[in-house]
Order: C-alpha cells, then structure tokens, then sequence
C-alpha cells in the first residue's frame, strides 16, 4: 500500500488526502493543531501534531513514498513567509528527506510576477514582487538543490479557489 505524508493540511492538503485515503493509500496528515489533528484522524488519517517552524516537533514524521510540502502562510500568524516556505521546507528536508521516495512542493504561479499580459510557462523568467512569491521561489530553489532534488517535483498552481476562499469577491460582484 502506497504511503503518504502531508505536510499543510488546510484546504488542499485535506483534499488531496481524501483523494489517497479513498484510493487506500495510508495517508499521514500534519497540522499544527491537536484539535485539527483530531477531526483528521476521525475521517481515518493518520495525524500528526508538528510545526515546520519548531524542528523538534517533527522528530516524528513517518518514512513514506511521497511527501507533499502544501503548507500555506497565514498571515494572523506572527510568521513571516520565509520561515513559513523557506526555513519550515529546510526543516522538514532535514527531518524527513531520506525518509521519502518523491518530495512534491506546493508552490504559486506567484513566482513569476507580472508578466505585462504575456503568456506564461515553466520556461517564463520569474520575477516575484510579493514577499510571499519570493520566499516560495527561494524554498523551490532550496529544494531543488538539496540531496532530495532530483527526487522532487514543485508544483506552481494558480489561485486555489473553493467555498469562502474567492479573494476581492465583493470587487468581483460589482
């Protein structure tokens, strides 16, 4: 049986984990929250209680066949982007690298800034103004040149959009 570890259980990972558990892979889902961690393990994952920004707290994480990195930036939190995408992705490399076959990166179409109207690609120069755009391409970068890069794949989605998450949706009304 496939095994499965997700780092970011919010509105992705628990998608993604639902898709694995329903295909009955073993599926290991992390959160920060002991209360989150328990409405996870009622819906039959395996769930773990760490933080990528406390490196202690991830002494635990299981060998597996994947690893996703779907950790998102909650800006109420007093993190920063960067200890959030780059230093909590180098805690987790070095926790959990040797321990995955493949490392999947969740990362933003962010990261390749304003392209003025132009078609963008994976060829497209990138060219990050946010902050959080930024710290996701470092943590790309991170990734691809640790001893896990040639077993990685960052994934650049676009606007990860479901209930409640519609960003300016009043402006969109309008």
């Amino acid at each position: 049986m496939p095994s499965r570890l997700i780092i970011g259980t919010g509105y992705l990972g628990k998608r993604l984990a639902r898709a694995w558990l329903s295909r009955g892979d073993a599926v290991f889902a992390v959160t920060r929250s002991p209360e989150r961690a328990s409405v996870l393990a009622s819906e039959g994952f395996s769930s773990l209680v760490a933080d990528v920004t406390q490196p202690e707290t991830l002494s635990r994480l299981p060998s597996v066949d994947t690893l996703v990195y779907c950790v998102a930036y909650d800006r109420k939190s007093h993190d920063s982007p960067f200890s959030v995408y780059v230093a909590g992705l180098r805690n987790v490399l070095q926790t959990a690298a040797g321990k995955s076959a493949c490392i999947v990166h969740i990362s933003s179409t962010g990261v390749y800034g304003d392209q003025a109207g132009e078609w963008t690609s994976e060829s497209s120069p990138t060219h990050p103004s946010r902050p959080s755009a930024k710290a996701l391409l470092e943590a790309e970068d991170l990734l691809r040149s640790s001893s896990a890069g040639p077993r990685s794949i960052v994934l650049r989605l676009a606007g990860i959009y479901g209930p409640n998450r519609i960003p300016l949706l009043e402006n969109l009304r309008r």
